[in-house]
């Protein structure tokens, strides 16, 4: 069994109570937890794949378990986030041995990118397959049957036929596509009536990914699509003058991958930012995901994978800060509910002739990605 190394925790104002709970958690369930997969890695064929449900659903069960107590423990830290980001640190330290079989927790652990949601990871979720054999690979199928391992590619589904719907009803559109990440949303189903045509900007800062689109997408792309990948800080997109100059006025504008690593202030000046960027007519269309739709623990806790907590009144808040005309914004879900679309249509050409101020000092961002 793997030893289990307690956080140290001498904070003067931390009451005794959170000290027992964090070390009952690391020392009863825990140790539990750890008991259980080294006896799954046992019973599974290193080589095997994992294609058996019943075999899912029994580990399924046993991390769930042990995550509902990580959950509590949660609640009861919330306002010790140093003693809290340090008691997950030793969760993740006391089972990395077997997740590390796992390749899609492994990538999302070690961040090669800098950041969980990268090109690569998103690629995976999207195609739905899990990478390894024996334990890992049913660790995969976990993370993969996770909420937003099922939300992630509906929400890429969707995106994709908002797009469609738009270039049916322009003979030609313009479309800016923030934190592009692999770009999946232009392959498949982009039978447009004749004559119709649709010029696509994707910004990302991830070299890697734009080579990526470059390589495997442009070339698949039907001739009615025309792409362009541009290296570009999303963070600076909140100036809509600037913008404009680099790209110009867009129809469509939208990002489906970036805005729950954001916090509010930046978030606020982003989308008016994007707003204010629109051509005539034009939409904005943004993804966040719902707090309440999902469990947090498992990404938190399992792969320190972080996002900003928001409710679909929070989310909408934002949107309302930022100037949006809130009667008229327009708002879905995919069908598992965790994710929030929300669109903004017939937005008028915002007059920039008063001068641009620049972005204010925010928040540092979670990171400053797509996933």
């Amino acid at each position: 069994m793997a030893h289990i190394a307690v956080p140290s925790m001498t904070c003067p104002q931390l009451g005794m109570n959170m000290i027992l709970q964090s070390e009952a958690l690391l020392d009863g369930p825990v140790k539990q937890f750890t008991s259980q997969l080294a006896e799954w890695d046992r019973q599974i064929d290193p080589l095997a794949l994992p294609d058996d449900d019943a075999c899912l659903a029994a580990i399924t069960q046993d991390i769930d378990h042990c995550l509902a107590e990580c959950a509590q423990l949660d609640q009861a830290l919330a306002d010790q986030v140093r003693v809290l980001r340090e008691t997950q640190q030793a969760f993740r330290e006391a089972i990395r041995s077997w997740f590390d079989k796992s390749p899609l927790m492994k990538h999302a652990l070690a961040k090669p990118r800098g950041y969980a949601g990268d090109y690569q990871m998103l690629t995976c979720v999207y195609n739905g397959q899990a990478q390894g054999t024996g334990l890992g690979g049913y660790l995969d199928r976990y993370f993969l049957t996770s909420e937003l391992g099922r939300a992630v590619p509906l929400r890429l589904n969707m995106a994709r036929e908002f797009l469609i719907e738009e270039a049916i009803s322009r003979a030609t559109m313009t479309v800016l596509n923030i934190a592009s990440g692999p770009g999946r949303e232009y392959q498949h189903g982009w039978d447009l009536p004749e004559g119709h045509h649709v010029n696509v900007v994707c910004v990302d800062q991830d070299e890697a990914a734009i080579e990526f689109v470059e390589q495997t997408v442009i070339p698949t792309l039907p001739y009615t699509i025309e792409l362009q990948m541009v290296r570009h800080n999303a963070l600076k997109m909140g100036n809509a003058r600037q913008n404009i100059e680099l790209f110009g006025r867009r129809d469509v504008v939208y990002s489906i991958g970036l805005c729950d690593y954001i916090p509010d202030r930046l978030m606020i000046r982003l989308l008016s930012g994007w707003r204010e960027s629109v051509a005539e007519g034009g939409t904005v269309y943004v993804a966040f995901k719902d707090c309440e739709q999902y469990s947090k623990t498992k990404y938190q806790w399992l792969v320190d994978w972080y996002f900003y907590q928001r409710t679909v009144e929070e989310c909408r808040g934002l949107f309302a800060l930022a100037g949006y005309d809130m009667e008229h914004l327009e708002m879905t879900r995919d069908t598992t509910g965790s994710i929030i679309n929300f669109v903004a249509r017939n937005l008028p050409a915002v007059s920039l002739s008063r001068q641009e101020t620049t972005v204010e000092p925010a928040e540092q961002p979670a990171i400053a990605v797509e996933g």
